[in-house]
């Protein structure tokens, strides 16, 4: 799995690879992940992604982890939050954002909205999961800021 942290300084912002041990809440990561890779066995590739979507959230209630589907959060923008608002597809646990998709583009490409998602929310950690490939594919990120220990 591909891992990459953002480190946000107030003067620039860096895309990082970074090892396993240095991400946070690894354990429930791994779950995610297990529970993706089961819903994909399950029902393979093809579908859109609001069939992968239903699928993996009932897997996450089986498997009795909290989350909220479609969480809005909204953008501040000088103490004003805009009325423009974006929705995660889960917030899982109150610290992880996961996208799910099923799009024939590479990996590579989603994993920005998710990026987008963890400057504005409190989560720091996103999964980018693409059920459309033969083989699973996701893309873990996490935001961390350089000053905090």
């Amino acid at each position: 799995m591909e891992r990459f942290y953002l480190n946000r300084s107030k003067k620039n912002a860096m895309l990082h690879n970074q090892s396993l041990n240095q991400f946070p809440f690894q354990t429930v990561c791994n779950t995610i992940i297990e529970i993706a890779m089961e819903v994909h066995r399950s029902l393979g590739k093809g579908f859109d992604d609001s069939s992968y979507k239903e699928a993996f959230s009932k897997m996450l209630k089986l498997k009795g982890i909290s989350f909220e589907r479609e969480k809005k959060f909204g953008v501040n923008f000088y103490g004003v939050v805009l009325e423009q608002q974006f929705s995660a597809d889960f917030v899982i646990e109150e610290n992880i954002i996961v996208e799910v998709r099923s799009i024939p583009e590479k990996i590579e490409y989603n994993y920005v909205d998710v990026f987008k998602q963890l400057i504005v929310t409190k989560p720091k950690l996103g999964l980018t999961i693409n059920f459309y490939e033969e083989l699973l594919r996701f893309k873990q990120v996490a935001l961390v800021d350089k000053y905090l220990s």
